[in-house]
């Protein structure tokens, strides 16, 4: 159910329907938690299309670290959304602020990750 949503949310926001996607995600949001499987890049393009642009930036830098870790690189999708992300948050927040968030983000622990992703979650979208 994690991946049916996640792929909602995505598909949801790509389309522009931004708060029917914000809908699903707090559905979703307590299954991937319960999972430990986050999606994390779904959640940065929706707190981007929201504009969130600090929770957005922080969980690229999440999302970053992942890879890294893993060594296994972003499916081609998810790296074309974050591709668009990344080029808008770095030109509106200048590339000192977006590169201290995607550090930030990429220390975050998995509780601070929830709360980030829930606090977000619980804000309205700020255009």
């Amino acid at each position: 159910m994690a991946v049916a949503f996640a792929n909602a949310i995505g598909i949801l926001g790509e389309a522009g329907r931004v708060e029917e996607a914000a809908a699903a995600a707090r559905h979703a949001l307590p299954m991937m938690r319960r999972a430990q499987t986050y999606f994390v890049d779904v959640w940065a393009y929706l707190f981007w299309r929201r504009g969130q642009r600090e929770a957005a930036a922080l969980l690229i830098g999440v999302s970053n670290a992942g890879c890294v870790r893993s060594g296994a690189p972003r499916e081609p999708n998810e790296e074309r959304l974050i591709a668009q992300a990344r080029a808008d948050l770095e030109a509106r927040m200048g590339a000192d602020a977006f590169a201290g968030c995607l550090a930030a983000g990429a220390r975050l622990s998995e509780a601070e990750l929830f709360a980030l992703i829930s606090d977000a979650l619980a804000q309205p979208a700020q255009g």
